[in-house]
């Protein structure tokens, strides 16, 4: 479980996820209730996609415990995605018929009358729970797993992306899609697969650690400016090897991190480590 002296030597650090390391969504949010951060981040910490109305507010205690003058901000939030703790990383692979080829760079448009992924009855309740959390909390940003349904990004996730992409703009917010590590039938492991789905509407979380363990340099992001289509929108950090806390392991993170704020990035910098 992270704790605030595990976390100080991280000066450039703007946020800290409270999720990694904690058993239950319960501890997490005992654990932001405690947090020495302004700002916070968080997986989705309930067991269902539709947490009661009591529950909600617990997140919103844990949030304002200490200060209730001054509530720490939820800057992310990652949206269900299944039983991660049975290997689920996100549902959208199993949300419509697929349709022609694997091909992911085509027909990403959620209104398009053939081909639609027909989001379903449960995952459109889920994201009306997500707008309500974020009239409680402000929160704008939302992780989007899209699921472990083979190496190659299939069109379906593509356009269910879309879909939930578009659902969320209503209320200001934003789907982030984050490239994974360590899991071999998931599609996002790198920040050229993840173009389908900014194209499609979302925008990129840079996570140090997995592009790390992918051998992927991403530092030349720096290079192309703010207003690069592929521009991070959020930037999670832990060292490498070891996911553990910067100055454990080898990755120069407080150097990458100053390459992109040099070059114009002015989004959260969060802690995620073991």
């Amino acid at each position: 479980m992270n704790t605030e002296s595990s976390v100080r030597p991280a000066g450039y650090a703007t946020a800290m996820n409270y999720s990694l390391g904690a058993k239950t969504g319960a501890e997490a949010l005992e654990a932001v209730a405690n947090s020495p951060f302004d700002k916070v981040e968080l997986w989705w910490p309930w067991d269902t996609p539709h947490p009661s109305e009591q529950q909600m507010r617990q997140l919103v205690d844990a949030l304002a415990k200490g200060r209730p003058e001054n509530p720490r901000q939820l800057v992310a939030l990652n949206l269900w995605a299944g039983d991660l703790a049975a290997g689920d990383r996100g549902v959208l692979h199993l949300v419509g018929p697929e349709e022609g080829a694997d091909g992911a760079g085509a027909g990403t448009d959620p209104d398009a009358e053939s081909g639609d992924p027909a989001i379903t009855e449960e995952l459109i309740e889920h994201l009306n729970v997500i707008e309500y959390l974020h009239r409680l909390t402000g929160v704008r940003r939302f992780n989007v797993l899209v699921g472990r349904g083979g190496r190659v990004l299939q069109r379906r996730q593509v356009r269910a992306f879309a879909a939930v992409a578009k659902r969320l703009a209503r209320f200001g917010g934003i789907a982030l899609i984050e490239p994974l590590s360590g899991i071999e039938d998931y599609p996002v492991t790198s920040i050229k697969e993840a173009a389908p789905l900014v194209a499609a509407g979302g925008r990129l979380l840079i996570d140090a650690y997995h592009l790390a363990a992918n051998g992927e340099d991403w530092t030349w992001l720096a290079s192309r400016g703010a207003e690069y289509e592929l521009w991070p929108e959020h930037i999670q950090i832990a060292d490498f090897p070891g996911r553990g806390a910067p100055g454990t392991g080898d990755a120069p993170l407080e150097e990458w991190v100053n390459q992109l704020r040099e070059a114009g990035y002015e989004g959260e910098v969060v802690l995620e480590h073991v």
